[in-house]
């Protein structure tokens, strides 16, 4: 399935790994000096009047942040986040209120706007509870694709198996799709080689229902309990039904794309997947949508004036940084939350000390 690799090609991965975390564990130690000195109130005075986005993706249902901890979040640390936004005082406001105050000269001290991508079933599940105790409102970006068949969204469901798997060793042949041999699957060049190839196999060649049926036969390989990780709900996006019950609670939902396709491919993918999405989407809350997510936070420059074309008020990136007064609309950035983030990095980011040392770097860097 892939090309042989040395020992060296399989150590490398793990020696990035362990100096990515000591990097990580020193600039929290830098952090919580930083804070605990309090530059977090100097820099809060020094960038008010800009409006912060932060962002969630999943919130786990059993254990999917300790595999994929960039993409879900662990409930209680969750929980702990919105705690200290109380604490801290940051007043958290609707999407469009936020937006109402980009354009004007009235915005507040910490004015923040919390947004969920995607539409997991965890938002639903832990994220509202959480949320309407603390009396917080929240954007969710909805892809429907997955909505609308149910079933586990494949390509995420499968990065995790692969990591999760403890066997080491995937027989191909009890896969079906013609494929053969065996994958040492805790080789890392292997498992990421493997992973694409089931992907496009997966895409090319299977409807919804037998995409389901491959996972499961995926995770009979890994010896993992897919029926388990059906009950919980793992992987899976909200119903068309919960996607109605949370528009009743703290979520505003908007547009995310249907299938959740790339926007590389140009100006009629745009248009297919904003179509589609609100094809689904509006009848369903009764509303018209003008809100934006880039999936995967791609930008292209030449779809804004799409954007635009379609309606669309506002979209967000994934690129962090404060909004400023009179930013464009279509460009917003936001701050990636997840479990792969330390609380003193979170902290800083919330209270301004990190937006401070993105500016001096910008202005060293001219």
């Amino acid at each position: 399935m892939a090309a042989v690799t040395t020992g060296r090609t399989v150590r490398l991965p793990v020696r990035r790994t362990l100096q990515n975390i000591r990097l990580m564990s020193a600039k929290s130690a830098l952090l919580r000096l930083s804070l605990a000195v309090g530059a977090g109130r100097v820099a809060r005075t020094l960038i008010r009047g800009g409006l912060q986005i932060l962002c969630y993706h999943g919130i786990s249902m059993a254990d999917e942040h300790r595999y994929l901890p960039k993409l879900f979040i662990d409930p209680e640390t969750f929980r702990r986040r919105m705690q200290w936004l109380v604490s801290a005082g940051l007043k958290v406001v609707t999407l469009e209120q936020g937006l109402r105050w980009l354009k004007s000269e009235g915005m507040p001290s910490g004015a923040l706007v919390i947004t969920f991508d995607d539409g997991w079933h965890g938002a639903h599940a832990h994220a509202a509870p959480v949320l309407q105790g603390c009396g917080f409102p929240a954007t969710l970006y909805s892809t429907s694709y997955y909505s609308l068949k149910g079933g586990m969204v494949f390509d995420v469901a499968l990065r995790y198996m692969l990591a999760k798997s403890r066997s080491g060793r995937l027989a191909l042949g009890r896969l079906g799709a013609g494929l053969e041999g065996t994958v040492d699957t805790g080789d890392p060049a292997r498992r990421e080689s493997l992973y694409h190839t089931l992907c496009d196999i997966a895409r090319r060649q299977m409807d919804a229902p037998e995409r389901q049926a491959f996972l499961g036969r995926i995770a009979g390989g890994l010896r993992l309990d897919f029926e388990a990780m059906c009950e919980a709900r793992m992987f899976m996006l909200m119903s068309i039904p919960e996607l109605q019950q949370a528009e009743q609670g703290p979520f505003d939902i908007q547009l995310h794309t249907h299938r959740h396709r790339s926007l590389d491919r140009g100006r009629e993918v745009l248009l297919t997947e904003i179509r589609d999405n609100r094809a689904v989407l509006e009848p369903l809350l009764g509303k018209r949508l003008t809100h934006f997510c880039y999936p995967s936070g791609v930008v292209r420059s030449s779809l804004l004036p799409v954007l635009a074309e379609q309606g669309i008020e506002s979209a967000v990136t994934c690129d962090a940084g404060i909004n400023r007064l009179g930013a464009n609309p279509l460009l917003l950035r936001r701050f990636l939350d997840g479990e792969n983030i330390p609380m003193p990095v979170f902290e800083a980011e919330m209270t301004g000390i990190l937006e401070l040392a993105r500016r001096v770097r910008a202005f060293l860097s001219r």
